[in-house]
């Protein structure tokens, strides 16, 4: 037909190497549709850049045109940037990984210990309410057996009529009733360990004036002691023993029928000393009395306490009959 077709085919040599090959022949059709008529824009090789050659082949014409294309070299810079770049990205990838697991096990072992933690901290609670109903009852039954023995002495004061012998043994009595005082409130404290100091000594108060006091004698009551203030039970045991014997000296020689009798407490703190301050609408002790050497039993019982609190007892009576014992408390000189 005159009409020249072409044929044109590549193929990759090496993987290195791009040869495409062109022939352009007369006389057949052969191969036409195999035409790519993109060929010059996907190879990206000029036309120009073609070596023909004619040759003859079976009686036909033959043009066989060749180009060869070498694909770009990658920069090796780049390539050990992509390679350190995966390495790295493979390395934290890793890391993290580990750290996952690490954490995850750690998660577990936290959970694990906070489980046993509720446990043991579940069977110390049983444990503390099983010592705390103990040591109530301890308290309990200390109570009841020093009010036995304050009944016990007021059995016996039937049994004389002796003033001096009967007052004796009020005083007795007053003194174990102090004591139990202590284990009263501490059965009924929610810590066991501490005793308030107001209520302690109202109460105490109330409980000598039923049992030394008059209808013609009602003293004031002045107490200056904080609400907040609170003594452990071995302080506030040898404190009540020192009160009931400043009250009830106050009732034997200080107030007067139908006269204007007062008594005046308070506890204060300086720095890590208390003070304990007690005053009476009394004449005071004579002026020749060594309180200090005095045979006195409730004297000699005040002296002895306070050096067991490692404090200090001084007297004086100017102004008003007044006590000043300065202490500390028991847990500090422990």
């Amino acid at each position: 037909s005159g009409k020249t077709e072409e044929f044109i085919h590549s193929f990759k040599v090496n993987n290195k190497i791009d040869i495409t090959r062109e022939v352009v022949y007369d006389g057949t059709t052969i191969y036409n549709e195999n035409r790519d008529k993109n060929y010059y824009m996907n190879f990206n090789v000029d036309q120009e850049d073609f070596i023909f050659s004619n040759l003859k082949l079976h009686g036909l014409n033959i043009t066989l045109g060749s180009a060869f294309r070498s694909p770009p070299e990658i920069s090796k810079s780049v390539a050990w940037a992509t390679i350190i770049w995966y390495g790295l990205l493979s390395m934290f990838s890793m890391i993290a990984l580990i750290q996952y697991i690490r954490n995850s096990r750690l998660m577990e072992e936290l959970k694990y210990a906070n489980k046993n933690i509720e446990i043991q901290n579940a069977e110390l609670k049983k444990s503390i309410f099983k010592v705390q109903t103990l040591i109530k009852e301890v308290h309990h039954r200390v109570k009841n057996n020093m009010q036995m023995i304050g009944n016990l002495l007021t059995l016996q004061q039937d049994e004389y009529e002796d003033e001096k012998v009967i007052f004796a043994l009020e005083q007795a009595k007053n003194r174990v009733q102090s004591m139990a005082l202590v284990h009263e409130k501490l059965y009924g404290s929610t810590s066991l360990e501490d005793v308030n100091t107001k209520e302690y000594i109202t109460q105490l108060i109330d409980f000598i004036d039923e049992t030394v006091s008059n209808a013609d004698i009602i003293p004031v009551k002045e107490i200056n002691v904080s609400p907040e203030l609170n003594f452990d039970s071995e302080t506030m045991a040898s404190l009540g023993l020192i009160i009931n014997e400043l009250i009830t000296n106050s009732y034997k020689y200080a107030f007067k029928i139908c006269e204007n009798n007062y008594l005046k407490f308070s506890v204060t703190k300086e720095n890590d000393m208390y003070n304990l301050k007690y005053s009476d609408s009394g004449p005071g002790l004579p002026d020749d009395f060594d309180f200090e050497t005095s045979e006195s039993l409730g004297l000699q019982l005040i002296h002895i306490l306070t050096d067991q609190l490692n404090g200090t007892v001084t007297y004086s009576k100017i102004g008003e009959s007044t006590f000043n014992i300065s202490f500390k408390e028991a847990e500090q000189l422990a």
